[in-house]
């Protein structure tokens, strides 16, 4: 596999010899054509908010938690460049939200979150996210939003795309993408490198100056896809993901030496077809998902080895009377544990349903659906899923909308067996949330103003919230909490473009409460006190300045308080980071060729989003991207 990207590596340089050009993937997307709809999932069409092409791009080789961080009103607990991220939406846990991979929920059944690290934004065409609202709905698990990313077939994409780049602390990536094939056959190869020292300097706990030691970083994978189209009107896909990363987990600042390590591997299959006319569509969809996670840590004597792995299938049915539209899915999933810390091979086995009703009125000012999904999981008929969404365009430009659903979330493997600890009588997480809002989208017209944003409020409610707590000898899960959030998201932009100038402003702003209402004797006084790693307060702004084919680009991210400890007697002070970005795109027939330089961290700011896990500095980043038809 390394040589394999060596390969590609030599071949993009040596190409720079001859043409200029550039990866421009996501600035090249097409409009969605009338009679792709009819190929869309419900789920997939419904209030997904896709993150802009042109910050997907700049941030190509960095992963996940790094792009919705610089985009999105999500806060992502990192522990740092060679650690751990995780995403919290609207105050809820890591585990509430539900990452999806062409429609696939990917989600570790062990650990009941993902690590964002793991998936580099490179290997996805498009990037989305909802917080919670009508996206979700029936998305079992999802009590805290989703993040989906999509791979597509598109016949007018580049036949070859290519990233290169160094960056400090031993940073070197590589990453292609070839497509093939065309009519009735297409394949698509994605591939990816990224390794990295990670030896960035820091402050001790008492000021002195070092470096962070036992931080490399070694991540490689590989997409193959293919599609079949033998007739109009029906399709097959193919999706098969292989990833494998090894981590040294370096010492915090509490600690004198760290020799833990943690290795990921990963293999996702999709098979789905998918079939339809002007009165139908049809998709059927087989998914087998593997997770291998192993641990080791000398001093500590630990040495943990798991392996998940999950087997579904699921039916949709969408039909299109003159009254409304329909949706029917059916879907089953088997689960399958092999680890060390449990004294058995756990299993579940789930059952799924969903109907759902869509009505748009005939002058398309407004719409509602309503939707009722049903399971049987872990012996059990779980909690009915109402769900009903309401929008209303009183003009071209603005929408006003308001949603109510009801979720739960199964307990983890690890919350139920896990040894010593775990707990059998664990409850579901159930859920209500609310929301309303408005969004205005302007017309855009070309040598004007645009104006554009939106606000939104929102309300969530969490019964037996699990949390693992301190036990005679051993800490346990419970459900323990309730836990009540709420809050305002607000986001907004201006763009203007003159002749070959072009700027943009983007702002946005949280502000989330999300409160203990139940506790135990014991923690009485965690009532009506913030989360932990919950800031009430975060928000950012970005400026773009294009002059033909430069463009400078400035973003800044910040952070409120974030508090500790339960009590909210401690807690980190809050954050302010700025990245600039300078790019400058050639052009050689249909071909492209993009030098790029980015400076993370700009003003050198010391920070910590996670206690005691310092954060790099002011850190570069050079890029060059090809793109070949």
């Amino acid at each position: 596999m390394k040589f394999l990207f060596i390969f590609l590596s030599l071949f993009s340089f040596t190409d720079l010899l001859f043409a200029q050009q550039e990866v421009d993937t996501l600035l090249l997307l097409p409009k969605v054509l009338v009679s792709e709809s009819l190929r869309i999932s419900r789920e997939e069409g419904r209030d997904w908010e896709r993150t802009d092409s042109s910050m997907t791009e700049r941030l190509a080789l960095q992963n996940l938690g790094d792009l919705l961080a610089a985009a999105h009103n999500v806060f992502v607990k990192n522990y740092g460049p060679s650690g751990i991220s995780s995403s919290s939406i609207r105050g809820g846990s890591a585990s509430h939200t539900a990452i999806l991979w062409n429609g696939v929920n990917i989600q570790n059944p062990m650990l009941g979150q993902t690590d964002l690290s793991l998936f580099p934004v490179v290997l996805a065409d498009d990037i989305s996210w909802s917080p919670g609202g009508a996206a979700t709905a029936n998305i079992q698990g999802a009590l805290g939003g989703a993040i989906q990313m999509k791979n597509r077939f598109d016949q007018h994409a580049p036949r070859i795309m290519m990233q290169n780049a160094v960056g400090s602390f031993g940073a070197f990536t590589n990453a292609a993408r070839v497509q093939y094939g065309q009519g009735k056959v297409t394949g698509i190869t994605r591939i990816y490198y990224h390794q990295a020292k990670n030896d960035f300097p820091y402050l001790d706990l008492h000021g002195t100056p070092r470096k962070v030691d036992h931080a490399q970083l070694k991540q490689y994978g590989i997409i193959q896809e293919a599609r079949f189209s033998r007739r109009p009107g029906s399709e097959w896909d193919v999706h098969l993901w292989q990833q494998h990363s090894y981590r040294e987990l370096p010492a915090n600042r509490l600690q004198l030496k760290s020799v833990a390590g943690q290795e990921d591997n990963a293999l996702r299959t999709i098979l789905k077809w998918k079939k339809w006319t002007d009165k139908h569509a049809f998709s059927a969809t087989a998914a087998y998902i593997s997770d291998q996670l192993n641990y080791r840590d000398t001093i500590a004597g630990i040495q943990s080895e798991s392996q998940s792995n999950t087997l579904s299938v699921k039916g949709a049915e969408q039909f299109y009377p003159a009254f409304g539209s329909f949706h029917l899915s059916v879907g089953y999933q088997r689960i399958w544990v092999n680890s060390n810390n449990y004294d058995f091979m756990p299993l579940r086995n789930a059952w799924t349903g969903n109907m759902t009703f869509r009505k748009t009125g005939e002058s398309r000012k407004w719409s509602g659906e309503v939707s009722l999904a049903a399971s049987y999981a872990d012996g059990y008929f779980q909690p009915l899923l109402p769900a009903l969404v309401l929008k209303w365009m009183p003009s071209r430009w603005v929408t006003a909308k308001t949603s109510m659903i009801r979720n739960f979330r199964l307990p983890t493997f690890n919350d139920l067996y896990w040894v010593p600890g775990g707990n059998p009588e664990l409850k579901p997480e159930r859920s209500w949330s609310y929301e309303a809002g408005i969004i205005m989208t302007p017309l855009t017209k070309k040598g004007k103003s645009t104006y554009g944003g939106s606000l939104i409020a929102f309300f969530r409610s969490v019964d037996n919230w699990i949390l693992w707590l301190p036990g005679p000898s051993v800490w346990s899960p419970e459900n323990a909490r309730n836990v009540w959030s709420r809050g305002l998201e607000a986001e907004s932009y201006v763009k203007k473009e003159i002749g070959k100038w072009l700027w943009r402003i983007d702002a946005r702003y949280s502000f989330i409460r999300s409160t203990n209402i139940k506790a135990a004797d014991f923690a009485q006084a965690t009532l009506g006190k913030q989360l932990i790693y919950q800031p009430a307060h975060t928000g950012g702004a970005s400026l773009i300045i294009r002059y033909h084919q430069i463009t400078l680009y400035y973003a800044h991210r910040w952070s409120g308080a974030i508090f500790t400890t339960s009590d909210n007697s401690q807690s980190l002070i809050g954050y302010s980071v700025g990245d600039i970005h300078l790019d400058r795109m050639f052009k050689f027939n249909r071909n492209t060729f993009t030098l790029s330089a980015t400076v993370f961290n700009c003003w050198n700011k010391n920070y910590e989003v996670v206690e005691y896990y310092p954060m790099p500095g002011r850190h570069f980043q050079l890029k060059i991207s090809t793109n070949i038809q």
